[in-house]
């Protein structure tokens, strides 16, 4: 018995500049830990490069784990928590190069999730966007926004944890100007 063909999970549009992904069409791959679920459309473990779906059932974990490069994600349906905090349905949590962490599941959880590579054009957006937020975060500590804006600390540092190095050469940046380096 053959098995029925199936349509492939992407296409390609014209002159091939967008590619279309049909994640329905993809399966689901259980993971060594129960409860959390991959549905790969790129995996590159030597280059530490995923885009796929990840879902986590109720009250599963993680996995302490460490991320290689930029790891963006967009919680579609339900939030994750970690020592840090929680990032809640339709939020964005971004994982710098060397972050460490165990994220937990409380309710059933669908993120999109993307570890953009050093040196990719990605990876300078997001170093772009961090130079523009640390160089504007003043004007969001002013009366008008959210008061947890004044509690940022941008030189602040979580133990075992290794800054985003785009974020690290603005505040090595900063020291030298207040000294009159260049």
């Amino acid at each position: 018995m053959t098995e029925p063909s199936r349509a492939a999970p992407y296409r390609r549009e014209r002159r091939e500049r967008v590619h279309v992904f049909d994640a329905t069409k993809l399966p689901w791959l259980e993971t060594p830990n129960p409860g959390l679920r991959l549905k790969p459309i790129h995996l590159d473990d030597a280059r530490g490069e995923f885009l796929g779906l990840i879902a986590f059932d109720p009250f599963t974990r993680s996995g302490l784990h460490q991320h290689q490069g930029i790891a963006t994600s967009f919680i579609l349906e339900g939030g994750l928590s970690d020592y840090l905090g929680p990032v809640n349905q339709h939020e964005v949590g971004i994982n710098y190069r060397g972050s460490t962490h165990d994220a937990m599941a409380y309710v059933p959880t669908v993120l999109v999730s993307y570890n953009w590579p050093i040196g990719s054009d990605r990876y300078f957006r997001v170093a772009r966007f961090t130079d523009h937020l640390f160089s504007r975060i003043d004007k969001l500590q002013v009366p008008g926004f959210d008061a947890k804006w004044k509690t940022i600390n941008l030189r602040g540092s979580v133990p075992g944890l290794t800054r985003f190095p785009a974020a690290q050469e603005w505040l090595d940046r900063q020291v030298r100007t207040r000294q009159g380096k260049p």
